[in-house]
Parts: C-alpha cells; sequence; structure tokens
C-alpha cells in the first residue's frame, strides 16, 4: 500500500489511521520510510493514528522515528498510538533520536491512549528527545492512559524538556484520571513554563486528578503572571474535588493583569470546593480585561 504513494511528489499532508495490526509490521515501516524520501515538498505533514496495534514494540517504534528521518522537510509531526501495551521507555529514547535530523519541524503533538507502559520513565525518555527540538513552535501532548501511573516526578521530568524549547508559542499539555498527580507536579511544571517567553497559548488539562488542591491553581497563577505575550489560556480541572475558592481568587487575582488575553476557557465542573464567593473574584477579574472577546466558563456541579 505505501509504496503508492511514492508517485505523489508534491503531496502535503499524510494522515494514515490504521487498525488493522498485520498492516503496520517492521517491514512495512522500512518500506513507508523509503516512501517518505519521495516527498519534496517544502512544507509536509503527517499524522500517523495507530490504534490496537499491538504488536507495535520499541523496535517497531525505533523503526518508525527512523523513516522520519526520509522526511527532510517535514514541519508537523502527530502521532496517535492507542492501545499499544509494548512501547515503553526505551522505545521513546530510540523514536527521539529522530528528531536530531528534523530541524525544520515546527508542530509535534503525541498522543498516548490507554498504553499500560506509559509511565514516569517513559515521560522520562520522551523529554529528552524533545529537548533537541528548538525550531518547535508548537507542542501537544496527550496521556489519557488506563489506570494513568503518571505522577509527580513524571511531570518534573516534562518540565526539564521546557526551556530549551525557546520558540513555543503554543502549548498543550493533557494528563487525565492520575492520582498520582498532586499540587507539588503542577507546581514543578509551573516553575518552567515563565522560561518559554514567545508563548502565546497555554492549555493544561488535568481533569480526573483528584488529589489536586487549590495550590496548583496558585502555582499557574504565578506562572501567568511572568507570561506577558499570552493571549489564549485553556484550563480543565473537572472533577477535581479539591479545588477550592482561595485558589480560584489567586488564579482571579492573576487573569486581572492579564492584559493581551483574548480567549479564556475554564472548566471546573464538580470540583466541590468552589463557591459563589470564588465566582465572584472570578467575574471581578474578568471585567477588567479590556481585550478579551471569546469566554467559557463551566462551573457545572
Amino acid at each position: 500500500m505505501f509504496k503508492s504513494f511514492r508517485s505523489s511528489k508534491n503531496l502535503k499532508n499524510l494522515d494514515l489511521s490504521l487498525k488493522n495490526p498485520s498492516l503496520f509490521d517492521i517491514q512495512s515501516i522500512k518500506t513507508l520510510g523509503k516512501t517518505f524520501q519521495y516527498f519534496n515538498t517544502n512544507e509536509f505533514s503527517l499524522t500517523l493514528s495507530l490504534h490496537r496495534v499491538e504488536n507495535l514494540d520499541d523496535k517497531g517504534f525505533e523503526a518508525l522515528g527512523n523513516s522520519l528521518t526520509q522526511t527532510k522537510n517535514l514541519k508537523s509531526l502527530n502521532i496517535c498510538l492507542a492501545n499499544c501495551h509494548k512501547i515503553t521507555k526505551d522505545g521513546l529514547i530510540k523514536f527521539g533520536l529522530c528528531f536530531k535530523q528534523l530541524i525544520y519541524l515546527k508542530d509535534l503533538t503525541f498522543e498516548f491512549i490507554k498504553c499500560r507502559n506509559i509511565d514516569d520513565s517513559a515521560i522520562s525518555g520522551l523529554s529528552n528527545s524533545l529537548q533537541k527540538l528548538e525550531r518547535l513552535t508548537s507542542l501537544k501532548l496527550i496521556f489519557d492512559l488506563y489506570f494513568n501511573s503518571i505522577s509527580n516526578q513524571g511531570l518534573l521530568h516534562l518540565s526539564f524538556a521546557l526551556p530549551p524549547l525557546i520558540n513555543l508559542k503554543n502549548i498543550s499539555l493533557s494528563v487525565l484520571g492520575s492520582h498520582y498527580i498532586k499540587s507539588q507536579g503542577i507546581a514543578y511544571l509551573s516553575n518552567n513554563l515563565p522560561k518559554l517567553k514567545r508563548l502565546k497559548r497555554l492549555t493544561l488539562n488535568f481533569s480526573y486528578c483528584p488529589n489536586i488542591t487549590g495550590q496548583s491553581l496558585s502555582s499557574i497563577a504565578s506562572a501567568l503572571f511572568q507570561l506577558k505575550e499570552l493571549k489564549e489560556l485553556h484550563l480543565d480541572f473537572t472533577q477535581c474535588i479539591n479545588i477550592n475558592d482561595e485558589g480560584l481568587s489567586q488564579l482571579a487575582n492573576c487573569l486581572s493583569n492579564s492584559k493581551l488575553l483574548k480567549k479564556l476557557y475554564l472548566d471546573f465542573s464538580q470540583t466541590g470546593g468552589i463557591s459563589n464567593l470564588g465566582i465572584t473574584y472570578l467575574g471581578t477579574a474578568l471585567s477588567k480585561l479590556q481585550r478579551l472577546e471569546w469566554v467559557t466558563i463551566h462551573f457545572i456541579k
């Protein structure tokens, strides 16, 4: 199948969604890599969605990384792995070696859905690889894992990846359903966010992480105060039952100083600790934002 693309030399976008394990063995990955070298357009975007490709292990993922190095002008890469249980830290490290050669990559998305071996150590490997992508302007990471085992240590590893990415304008991080992430993990991440001086769009989604408290909002507020170029903010803490008015008041106080903010999305549904007082704090803060154009706020009980 992949050989058929070789005549498409002007191809600018390729979106492959594979759910059949037999279609994605190591040999087919190598064939795909040979196909990539025929794409000579100045801007090439690749999306790979691999669902239940259970035979994809670390060696296969390494081969996939090697195949990407054939795409010299790759500008955008989107990889979604779902139920790929054989990929571990070693696979992510070896895959990440390809980043040294993807010198034009500007937009990267990694999505892990119910991959049981993606844990703190795997994130450490991913973080080390991300630090090589100095030209990156947009980074999106999603960890929607079954029995999510990512903890504060995982967020610490991710925070180490941020300072070298000096050209980032958009970052989106979603870690869903972890019982091991607490406010200290959010603080680790927030401490390095201000080093992204060009950041214009920030998305943080920690839905269904029940041990996050209002202190997390205080840490994020501290980071936002230093992000002077921020124009869009998306925060989702759905079912983070320990979020409270105190944390929301500190976030609101910071938002009132975000003079360039144009778009705001906040979801504090089923948090339990937010009352009318916290909502009042937020409303007062938003009234001071003259450039605000788009607002969505959820406080569903």
